[in-house]
């Protein structure tokens, strides 16, 4: 019976099996790709993401050490009669191929930036799974730190590997899409949606319960944001004012509401 889940993976001991056919094939390394010379040999020169050197595609251990790994699960998956693992049969094209492919998920880095620990390697068991269950949604194997531009002011910020990790193995994020915004306009984005909400639930109670004390609330909230509607509750909370003072005060307030109103519409 094929797996369908991540718990019926586990329970059908995919991942065990995966293991020891991996060990079994670092105890018997296989044949790599023959070493092209001359003008093939220089297709094979890449230039790596992380560092932008120029290395040797096949000499790399960190790819080859990866693609026996995809192997091995594959082979896992068909020992079980997953017929999910047919869409992973490209993986065994050669490794040019491989990094070529333009999803995230295919960005590689070479083993000096591994070494160096300028990049790091996703944890293999967790990611095949979820691209396993999410075809066309692909997660990196390996996380290196990637200057973004903010969609929002423009500005370059760089997307870490450990947001990187946290985004895809812990969180999971359901898309292969990189962060859009910078750290300061996130929680500038967060602070707005949370004011938002706040707003509304106040509009929201002052029209259920007009009392007094709800709509001078509604208004005073209305009026930091410059909102249009902050005139209705200051003219409804003037009505039920419960003294002489609180009622002038709201008619001040009123009374600039409107002056700041004339002066935007003769600026407009």
């Amino acid at each position: 019976m094929p797996a369908k889940s991540e718990r019926h993976l586990l329970e059908a001991a995919w991942i065990p099996t995966w293991q020891v056919l991996f060990r079994q094939r670092m105890k018997t390394p296989q044949q790599k790709s023959p070493k092209p010379k001359g003008k093939a040999r220089e297709k094979y020169l890449l230039n790596c993401p992380c560092c932008g050197s120029q290395v040797y595609l096949l000499e790399q251990n960190a790819l080859w050490h990866l693609q026996w790994q995809l192997q091995s699960a594959i082979d896992a998956l068909k020992a079980q009669g997953n017929p999910t693992s047919s869409y992973f049969y490209y993986l065994n094209n050669d490794l040019f191929s491989w990094t070529q492919h333009p999803h995230p998920w295919r960005e590689w880095v070479c083993d000096d930036c591994i070494a160096t620990r300028r990049a790091e390697v996703a944890n293999f068991e967790i990611l095949f799974i979820l691209n396993l269950h999410n075809y066309g949604q692909r997660r990196p194997y390996f996380y290196f730190d990637q200057t973004q531009t903010c969609i929002t002011c423009q500005k370059p910020f760089v997307y870490s590997k450990s947001e990187q990790r946290w985004a895809h193995e812990t969180y999971v994020i359901e898309v292969n899409a990189r962060l859009k915004d910078c750290a300061a306009c996130r929680k500038n984005q967060y602070h707005q949606q949370k004011l938002e909400a706040t707003t509304r639930d106040v509009i929201t109670q002052a029209r259920a319960e007009p009392t007094f004390e709800n709509l001078l609330k509604a208004s005073q909230i209305l009026l930091e944001n410059t909102d249009p509607r902050a005139i209705e509750f200051l003219r409804r909370a003037k009505n039920k004012a419960p003294s002489l003072e609180q009622k002038q005060r709201l008619e001040q307030q009123i009374f600039e509401w409107n002056k700041f109103a004339i002066t935007k519409l003769s600026e407009a």
